[in-house]
């Protein structure tokens, strides 16, 4: 009888912490089924009013902010996680990282604020220089990871949420009032700040903040976190490469086109990478196996596409109209690269659970040179098409196979052995 006690009380146990970890994903699912509203719907309206030519102006400043971005990041969101869950949620873990992150945004600051005054164009220049001012809150972003590693991200992902909507609002006030497109780039970025608020503002133990005690040096995590900063600017740049490209061969108003079908498949993006981030401690803490940590997010992906398959042509034509209706045919190619995404979004987060993160780099490093490659010999051959199989390609090589080149990595991949189990228990 004791012993049925036990386990009874093992797997109430367990079925309590899934349910934690299940609210909070639905947290943050609310959070982005909300970005997803502004994003399709009011982003539509706004690529509408702009034109497929402003549009594409645009896109390329976005496309220009999110590479920065990925710089100020700094490659240590993931390990800033597993420290603090590993150190017990050390205060002095958490002023490490933050003032690396400082250091990291008044960097990128400066550079694209720098880079802006070589801007071929004026729109593009005053659009650099309004988002450039956008780093400099970006290291409070580190609160939300602290929430996200204790599993509570309730209150931070209604606030974004609240944001985005109202944001949403204000785009259409601009549309309403015929902005020009400067004014939309000061929208995006206030957005932005107010994004990177939302953790600060919730985070109660705000006088730690000022103590000088530090539990690792800024060359420690600098020497730590590079090859993930190395790898996540190298992703960024595959994903924005084909942009950037497009602009100079083929001009504004492709962009414009292509960048419809970027966000129809980006818009897509944040469920795997939703499901990895709130069941990333389970897997820390050997709750769940890799391969159920890596099916959890793959199949929802393949319920989307085959939806997005179906209903392109009609999305597009009510979304955005006929002046955008070339991205259709790209979309049914692009759309395959949410697969893609998901297994290299999951496997970025298993190397980092073996220490084996300085391998996402070199297969990363490997996919942008074949992306680069790919796009300068099939854009200017296929135009758009091209761009989007290259996408596919390099996908493909920097999520999954270049994990096969080394040794220590291919265990992970290899049929029959890529997927370790739990101690103990686990579903």
């Amino acid at each position: 009888m004791l012993k049925q006690a036990q386990e009874l009380f093992q797997k109430v146990k367990l079925s309590n912490g899934l349910k934690k970890y299940f609210f909070n994903t639905n947290w943050m699912f609310l959070e982005h089924i909300i970005k997803i509203i502004s994003g399709v719907f009011v982003g539509a309206y706004v690529a509408r009013y702009l034109g497929v030519e402003s549009f594409g102006l645009f896109s390329y400043v976005l496309a220009c902010f999110v590479i920065f971005e990925s710089i100020g990041k700094s490659g240590i969101e993931n390990i800033f996680i597993k420290q603090y869950i590993d150190k017990d949620q050390s205060e002095e873990v958490l002023r490490s990282y933050l003032f690396y992150r400082l250091l990291t945004g008044l960097l990128v600051f400066v550079l694209l604020f720098s880079y802006s005054f070589f801007a071929s164009d004026m729109a593009i220049s005053y659009g650099l220089k309004i988002l450039s001012f956008v780093f400099l809150f970006q290291p409070l972003e580190i609160f939300e990871h602290v929430f996200q590693a204790r599993v509570e991200m309730k209150k931070i992902s209604l606030f974004k949420g609240f944001f985005t909507a109202i944001f949403a609002v204000v785009k259409l006030m601009a549309i309403y009032t015929a902005s020009n497109i400067t004014i939309f780039f000061l929208i995006f970025g206030l957005e932005k700040v107010f994004v990177f608020l939302g953790g600060f503002l919730f985070y109660k133990n705000k006088t730690s903040l000022f103590q000088k005690k530090y539990s690792t040096g800024i060359k420690e995590i600098f020497n730590e976190s590079l090859p993930l900063l190395l790898s996540s600017l190298a992703v960024i740049l595959y994903m924005r490469m084909d942009q950037l490209m497009i602009k100079s061969l083929l001009g504004a108003k492709e962009l414009g086109v292509y960048s419809v079908v970027v966000r129809l498949t980006e818009v897509w993006f944040f469920i795997p990478l939703i499901i990895s981030n709130s069941t990333f401690p389970r897997l820390l803490q050997k709750e769940t196996s890799e391969r159920n940590y890596l099916l959890s997010s793959l199949v929802p992906c393949l319920f989307i596409i085959l939806n997005v398959l179906i209903f392109k042509d009609l999305a597009i034509s009510f979304l955005y109209g006929e002046g955008f209706i070339e991205a259709s045919s790209l979309l049914q190619f692009q759309i395959f690269s949410l697969i893609l995404v998901s297994i290299g979004i999951s496997y970025s987060k298993i190397l980092v659970s073996h220490s084996l993160q300085r391998f996402t780099l070199f297969t990363t490093l490997f996919g942008v040179g074949v992306n680069f490659i790919c796009n300068m010999f099939l854009i200017p051959r296929i135009g758009l098409v091209g761009a989007s199989i290259s996408t596919l390609i390099s996908y493909s090589i920097s999520g999954y196979l270049g994990l096969f080149i080394f040794s220590k990595t291919r265990h992970l991949v290899l049929p029959g052995k890529s997927f370790s189990c739990a101690r103990g228990k686990h579903v």
